[in-house]
């Protein structure tokens, strides 16, 4: 199965949503049916 791609502007859009939602890393993973590492990936590389 492959990975799907994400691009640059939806992974700046999920990691400001994750700043500003005050929720946790993990249910906005689940919310957005992604993998808890990459989005924590994505706020490690955007330096959140």
């Amino acid at each position: 199965m492959k990975k799907p791609l994400y691009d640059e502007t939806y992974k700046r859009k999920t990691v400001q949503y994750v700043k500003e939602s005050g929720k946790a890393v993990a249910e906005v993973a689940r919310e957005l049916k992604i993998k808890d590492n990459t989005l924590y990936g994505w706020m490690k590389k955007y330096r959140w």
